[in-house]
């Protein structure tokens, strides 16, 4: 009969650990009066002794009166919902089966099971209260804080880096920019003096060509000067010669 009755629990512990996992819904202590009191928070008490002295500054029991209506309103250390810090806030308080971590559902105002992120340390069953206990739980937290600081370095490093270059780059392109206006003044400059020295050049060879052609000219009319000269000197030789004859 013993033996039936233990067949009879442990069935029971599984019917029980079945619809948490497949109805959350049907395993939870709404209660709206706990959105009001979450906090974040860096981290969760160690230790029995931490914890009293939490909740004490929490002091869920001062906020009872908003909460009438609720099972329970006890303080809690648990997961945030993003499973990537920590909050404390006042809520009923529910049994977390399966070697699971705790954390707090706005969605159903309720303390639930995280049936994802299991936790070799934290027993078959456990209070939600003490989920404090299970430090384990809360390594997530401190590897992510690890790794959100470590991306936080690199990638201060990288805009430095980034600021550094770019500083450079306009430097550099401070440098090019002024390189390129005196390559382009020099280049300018020596265009000038080229189509100068150009035009001079042409200018002196036309002058010199009519110069030549200026003294080629009176060159012919010299000789076409003289050619009369010698028909007057045969004229006259030849009126001489007929003054003796007579």
């Amino acid at each position: 009969m013993q033996g039936f009755c233990s067949f009879i629990s442990i069935v029971h512990i599984f019917i029980h650990l079945g619809y948490q996992i497949s109805f959350p819904e049907a395993f939870t202590e709404p209660c709206n009066a706990s959105l009001q009191t979450i906090k974040n928070v860096t981290k969760c008490p160690a230790n029995r002794s931490s914890f009293e002295t939490a909740a004490r500054r929490k002091n869920c029991s001062s906020l009872a009166g908003e909460a009438r209506n609720c099972k329970s309103f006890q303080y809690h250390c648990v997961l945030g919902i993003d499973l990537k810090s920590a909050i404390e806030l006042c809520a009923p308080s529910i049994n977390i089966i399966d070697h699971v971590c705790t954390t707090f559902s706005s969605y159903y105002k309720s303390i639930i099971r995280v049936h994802e992120l299991t936790c070799s340390e934290c027993p078959w069953s456990y209070n939600s209260t003490n989920a404090y206990q299970y430090q384990q739980c809360y390594t997530y937290i401190y590897m992510n804080r690890l790794l959100t600081s470590e991306l936080t370095t690199s990638t201060l490093q990288s805009n430095r880096s980034a600021s550094h270059c770019k500083e450079e780059s306009e430097d550099l392109n401070g440098n090019t920019h002024g390189v390129v206006i005196f390559a382009v003044t020099a280049l300018t400059c020596i265009m000038i003096v080229l189509v100068g020295s150009t035009v001079a050049v042409c200018r002196r060879r036309r002058f010199e060509s009519r110069s030549a052609e200026g003294q080629s000219s009176i060159s012919s009319g010299d000789g076409l000067l003289k050619k009369p000269q010698k028909v007057s000197s045969t004229i006259k030789d030849n009126l001489d010669n007929a003054k003796s004859v007579n």
